[in-house]
């Protein structure tokens, strides 16, 4: 048996530099300077590193000989692996409170203290750019858009993806398996409390909000938002509380302004807005509505979000400090996530309004921070104000069609009534009379019914293409617009 000794001092002195320089950001991100005994713990942890280095190539070498000897250059790779990998067990066995050099004997016990009181990054922390989290929010025409952008996106990607699209509560459940024939990553529905993985899609399951906390994604029944379950806006804002400059938000083709405030959270938490170009959404409400609102970083066909995307993922982000935003996101993070939040809590990030909510006709406050005109109920319901205008302008249809049933059923009960009268002779003056108001409820019921006929939802859209200069200006019916 020949046991020889590798001793790469370029190697060495790279590792040696590298975990140097990470000891050295985290004392400085801690405020204050290194001192002698930070050194003392630097020199320790470099020894049991070197050492356990150290017998992972004797059991190499006693096993297949000197491989820098054997292999050709090109192979080499593989064994500064093997280096970096031995540096990462190292490390956790510190953490375990174990010495690199014994196997299964426990180190720590009383009155030993562990060396190293500083936290060193794992493989994945040094070695690499922290992961990216990409957050996608879509509604109509969101399926073509989602399988063009994924179409772009390697296997081996840097970045964790999770998806939102409006779906029907009572649809099939089948976004995850179409995507999936698109991409090589791995697509699957977000299952509660899963932990996330880098180079993989999740997607929002039918009738639940998808939230990130902390290493984990959360699937939740809490109170709908814009009048949607799953909503993108919970999603966005729980990815900028946990993650901050590292997330990647991008609003794509839909109806209305959903993913705006969203957006708007992670621009100020120091993330990347990223837009669908208008011009090609098929429906460029939500993308017209997130340009309208939010500093959008870019504004992209599918093709190129793609790409931008995995150029992103690559590139480190400088972390961002405290935003003031950060505790309403923290409280209307905690609200979709089912938890319960008392009255102060919601009274500090909104004021009293005279507006009731449209789905449990609570008072709605107004929220002071969220980059456009927002409200929430107490129980929780979240309404933009455009979609508190369009789900208005349906109640308003559904209380005047109430109205023309009363009224024709008040005609069918006059006409009976009269007919009573008419049959048994009996005073044929009132009878007169029940058929005069039946036939005037008729007319105002066919009034009505002309009035919800040209009923139209109310649009911040086509609020802004009427013309401001001319009071009088009608504005433009759904029909005249295209």
């Amino acid at each position: 048996m020949r046991i020889e000794v590798l001793h790469q001092h370029e190697s060495h002195a790279g590792i040696r530099r590298q975990i140097g320089e990470q000891l050295l950001k985290r004392i400085e991100a801690s405020g204050r300077r290194a001192d002698r005994d930070d050194r003392k713990r630097g020199v320790a942890i470099l020894f049991f590193v070197l050492f356990d280095l150290r017998a992972c190539f004797f059991r190499l070498i006693r096993s297949h000989g000197n491989p820098l000897n054997r292999l050709t250059q090109e192979r080499r790779p593989f064994h500064l692996t093997s280096l970096l990998l031995a540096v990462q067990r190292a490390v956790i066995k510190k953490r375990q409170g174990e010495r690199p050099g014994d196997r299964g004997h426990g180190y720590s016990g009383p009155g030993k203290k562990a060396l190293c009181c500083t936290r060193l990054p794992c493989f994945n922390e040094t070695m690499q750019t922290p992961m990216r989290i990409v957050v996608v929010g879509t509604s109509a025409g969101g399926l073509p858009a989602l399988q063009e952008l994924l179409r772009g996106i390697p296997s081996d990607i840097n970045a964790a993806l999770f998806i939102v699209q409006h779906t029907s509560p009572a649809g099939p459940n089948l976004l995850a398996e179409i995507l999936r024939r698109t991409t090589s990553l791995p697509v699957s529905n977000a299952l509660n409390q899963e932990p996330i993985r880098r180079s993989r899609v999740y997607v929002a399951p039918p009738n639940r909000h998808m939230v990130l906390v902390g290493k984990q994604v959360w699937t939740t029944a809490g109170p709908k938002e814009n009048h949607c379950r799953p909503a993108i806006d919970p999603l966005f804002r729980s990815a900028a509380l946990h993650y901050g400059s590292r997330v990647i938000g991008i609003v794509l083709t839909g109806t209305l302004d959903d993913g705006t405030a969203g957006l708007w959270a992670i621009k100020e938490r120091g993330g990347v807005a990223i837009v669908q170009h208008p011009d090609e959404a098929e429906f460029a409400q939500m993308p017209l509505n997130a340009l309208t609102h939010v500093r959008v970083d870019h504004c992209l066909r599918l093709a190129q979000i793609g790409a931008l995307i995995v150029r992103l993922a690559s590139e480190p982000r400088p972390e961002m400090g405290e935003s003031p935003v950060a505790k309403d996101l923290e409280v209307e993070t905690r609200i979709a996530n089912e938890e319960v939040v008392s009255k102060r809590e919601l009274l500090q990030i909104g004021g009293p309004t005279v507006f009731t909510c449209p789905e449990c006709h609570g008072a709605l406050l107004q929220l002071k921070r969220s980059g456009i005109l927002r409200f929430r109920c107490h129980t929780g319901h979240a309404f933009s104000v455009q979609t508190l205008l369009s789900q208005l302008t349906m109640d308003v249809e559904a209380n005047l069609w109430t109205a023309i049933r009363s009224m024709e059923e008040s005609v069918l009960l006059l006409d009976h009534v009269a007919k009573h009268l008419q049959q048994a002779s009996q005073n044929e003056r009132l009878a007169a009379y029940f058929d005069r108001t039946a036939r005037a409820t008729e007319r105002d019921a066919t009034t009505v019914r002309q009035v919800v006929l040209k009923n139209e939802p109310l649009d911040i859209q086509r609020l802004n293409e009427a013309d401001t200069t001319d009071p009088s200006a009608p504005i433009p019916r759904e029909s005249e617009r295209f």
